[in-house]
């Protein structure tokens, strides 16, 4: 039986059309509602409706078999849907392939770079982040809302003031309940404990005290609504118990990575009977740290009743790359036509002399990454280590041991016992991912010492090696690789994958999908270097 669709599609670019009249003689066609930038136009009772849903739809390359289960799923079926993908397999295309039949819809995407381009594709719909789409739900209510990024700090800055502390510990103090209120604001929870511990938050035995001031802020923070922030953007709707505009269809995009707070402001717009089909990879879950769910596909699998549909087809790696990523994911599979690609290994210097401006250099933790990426930039290669806020935490580390008089070496003295005895404090009350974090950010610390004199030296060079730019070679942690590829990845120290420290079940699971991130960021070539 013939797919009955409200209008025809355009076969120029695919997208749903609008019957238009002409100007000349008042008879109707359907025009591309794209137009003027697509001018694809088709006669009134021409308007083609196959059986076959990949002949139907117009893009690049055909839905596969799999997307069109999926495509026929939205048209006929019924319910709720989950799509399991895999790396590499075009869930963003496939979400367009199912916004194209179903015409109008909320799409949501979980960053604005993906939300642009389904926007400049799919203008029948509205696509939104999820943050974007938060704030024009506390508009509806609070129309002339204003922005403001300080909105915490202005809340806490003068509890912390009060203390009885010296400046750079109050700077610390600072940087840690700011990371407290923005994951309770994520994850929608009050247990300080649970969360400190959960995201490896360095407490430092200052629990009383930060716990004190985080609940202040919230509280203060619920009853400002006139102004927001980011995180604002999706908890207050939640906590204000906000109504957002309903739609009786909503795609997700990158579902595995929603936390929380995403995940009910989404489900809150959904329209009495309305359906929502989300895509995501349960296996390249690794924003635990941010306050995803690391079981958000499977649980929303359960909660949303949903039939699920397999994505296992990469379109970005080679043959001999996904044999690694079938260790990890035994259902990813290699494009038809894909190339040979190679695996190897080598010693970390025979993998690194080569190294070249596009090539991507991974490591489970950040420590090791800094010697490469400080010789390339010695040698006028540019080169970077992915995070800007990573960078601004070490900063504020290294402050909170540098009185004006003290050395550089008197600050690091001071920084190893401090990590040691931490350290041991963290794994003694089971808290292994704390202790991780605090070991990462002072082991970097030392890395980027090297070669300084002063501790004002050793800032400066932290602040320039941290950015959130993706050009030259790009040196990264695991974590913050997802969504990046290249066509040559090197992956040093493989032997910190898993993480000693993991010992929880979500830990290993999270070492797991590490792996098979690392591993299906190649286009091309995948090293795995050992240390010399």
């Amino acid at each position: 039986m013939p797919i009955k669709v409200a209008a025809p599609l355009c076969p120029k670019c695919g997208t749903p059309m609008a019957k238009r009249h002409r100007k000349s003689d008042g008879n109707p066609f359907w025009g591309c509602s794209r137009f003027p930038n697509c001018r694809g136009i088709v006669s009134v009772g021409q308007e083609a409706h196959h059986q076959d849903v990949p002949q139907r739809l117009q893009f690049k390359f055909p839905p596969s078999e799999y997307q069109a289960e999926i495509i026929k799923f939205a048209l006929e079926g019924e319910g709720n849907a989950v799509v399991v993908a895999n790396a590499g397999c075009a869930k963003t295309t496939t979400n367009m392939m199912v916004g194209n039949a179903v015409g109008d819809f909320l799409g949501v995407a979980f960053n604005t770079h993906i939300a642009a381009e389904w926007a400049e594709k799919q203008p029948q719909a509205k696509i939104k982040t999820t943050h974007s789409f938060g704030l024009a739900t506390i508009r509806r209510v609070f129309p002339e809302v204003k922005i403001d990024d300080r909105k915490i700090d202005k809340i806490i800055q003068p509890s912390i003031d009060a203390q009885p502390l010296e400046d750079e510990d109050k700077k610390s103090l600072r940087h840690v309940v700011m990371q407290m209120v923005n994951l309770a604001r994520a994850t929608l929870s009050w247990d300080f404990d649970w969360l400190a511990d959960r995201y490896g938050i360095p407490i430092n035995g200052d629990e009383e005290l930060v716990y004190a001031i985080t609940k202040f802020a919230l509280e203060q923070d619920m009853h400002m609504p006139k102004t927001v922030d980011f995180g604002d953007m999706l908890w207050l709707p939640h906590v204000l118990h906000l109504v957002p505009e309903k739609f009786p269809f909503i795609l997700a995009d990158e579902y595995q990575d929603f936390n929380n707070a995403q995940n009910e402001l989404i489900l809150s717009a959904l329209a009495p009977g309305g359906r929502i089909i989300a895509v995501g990879d349960p296996n390249q879950s690794l924003y635990g740290f941010r306050g995803a769910d690391v079981d958000g596909i499977p649980n929303a699998i359960k909660r949303l009743r949903a039939t699920t549909f397999p994505l296992p087809v990469c379109y970005r790696c080679p043959k001999e790359v996904i044999k690694v990523a079938q260790m990890f994911v035994p259902s990813i599979e290699a494009a038809p036509g894909a190339k040979d690609g190679s695996v190897e290994f080598l010693s970390e210097t025979e993998a690194l002399k080569d190294v070249v401006a596009g090539d991507m250099i991974l490591c489970r933790t950040n420590a090791p990454l800094v010697a490469p990426i400080y010789d390339l930039i010695r040698k006028g290669t540019k080169a970077t280590i992915r995070g800007r806020d990573i960078g601004k935490g070490l900063i504020v580390l290294i402050e909170k041991f540098e009185p004006k008089s003290i050395s550089l070496e008197e600050t690091l003295s001071k920084l190893h016992r401090y990590a040691e005895r931490e350290i041991g404090k963290l794994m003694s009350r089971d808290r292994a991912n704390q202790a991780e974090a605090i070991a990462d950010r002072v082991e970097t610390i030392f890395a980027l010492s090297e070669g300084c004199e002063t501790v004002q030296g050793l800032k400066d060079k932290t602040a320039s090696i941290f950015s959130d730019k993706v050009e030259g070679v790009v040196g990264s942690t695991i974590h913050r690789a997802k969504g990046l590829e290249a066509d040559n990845v090197i992956i040093i120290r493989p032997d910190l994958m898993p993480h000693p420290m993991a010992t929880k079940d979500w830990e290993v699971q999270q070492e797991q999908n590490c792996m098979y991130v690392a591993a299906t960021r190649s286009k091309n070539r995948l090293v795995y270097a050992v240390k010399s």
